[in-house]
């Protein structure tokens, strides 16, 4: 049974169970509208999860849109918008704590009790770091959906992107290290949990969200369309026909961004549309030194 009493607090009482009381971080709907709720034990605490199911009235996304972004993700900059007004350095996890434990719980017997709360430790450092990482995400996503009311962003297949390089025995691979601490570097990135958060945020606010094929966009200029090729560690593009320069994720992101309004708008984009993003690119921050 689940009472829920004003300013979030409750208690559960399951079979088997003790009481549990808890303290949600926000008012919770009525009981009523109470599906279904799950307790889980994790290293560091017990949680209950909830879900509740209600009629709500979902603003339509307007069309065109008045304040569009275009998103691009990356290793050294996790996220840059095609304006340049949001760029999110890349993440490094910081694993030493975790590396510490590890080793710890190696060298300890196995079936003692000191190994045990060694292994405890570690659990509790990891969920720390994943906690972390869902944390940002959500400030970050829920900031993008309230200032824009459409967001296009690449759709990446990041289970191919992060594939081993190993190859077999027989026909084994090349730069296989080299690509094992590029998956990593993308792993710590978290971009399926961000853009997960992001589209289902979106959708309940009444924000446009589209994914776009993402071949080229880091290639193409986004002013002129000259293909321009660029190692994997080149961060800036330089255009040889329009001479434009720019930040390689802002040109990508600007790309993705006219991508997504041809694609809401049946493959045709408007006027105006069209003009107001190619003449964005004399503005200030995005010529010269960016």
């Amino acid at each position: 049974m689940v009472k829920i009493e004003s300013g979030g607090k409750g208690t559960i009482r399951v079979k088997g169970l003790p009481t549990l009381k808890f303290q949600a971080s926000r008012e919770l709907p009525p009981a009523g509208h109470l599906a279904e709720f799950r307790i889980t034990r994790t290293p560091k605490r017990v949680e209950a999860q909830f879900v509740f199911r209600m009629e709500v009235d979902v603003p339509a996304p307007s069309d065109p849109p008045v304040r569009p972004v275009g998103l691009n993700v990356g290793v050294r900059l996790q996220v840059a918008s095609h304006d340049g007004d949001l760029i999110v350095e890349g993440r490094r996890e910081d694993t030493r704590r975790a590396k510490r434990l590890q080793r710890k719980v190696s060298r300890g017997q196995r079936g003692s009790n000191s190994r045990r709360k060694k292994v405890r430790s570690l659990a509790k450092e990891i969920q720390y770091q994943a906690e972390r990482r869902k944390g940002e995400s959500h400030e970050l996503s829920a900031r993008l959906v309230k200032r824009h009311d459409f967001i296009a962003v690449e759709d990446l297949n990041i289970q191919r992107m992060t594939a081993s390089a190993r190859g077999t025995q027989e026909s084994p691979g090349e730069n296989v290290a080299l690509k094992a601490g590029l998956n990593r570097a993308i792993l710590d990135q978290a971009w399926g949990d961000l853009i997960a958060k992001i589209q289902y945020k979106a959708e309940s606010a009444g924000v446009g969200f589209v994914k776009v094929d993402p071949a080229y966009t880091t290639q193409d200029c986004s002013l002129c369309g000259l293909r321009v090729p660029k190692l994997l560690g080149a961060r800036y593009h330089r255009c040889p026909q329009c001479r434009v320069r720019l930040l390689r994720a802002v040109n990508a992101a600007r790309n993705v961004l006219r991508l997504g309004l041809a694609s809401a708008a049946g493959g045709k984009l408007a006027g105006a549309q069209e003009g107001s993003l190619l003449t964005e690119a004399d503005g200030p921050g995005l010529r010269g030194n960016t």
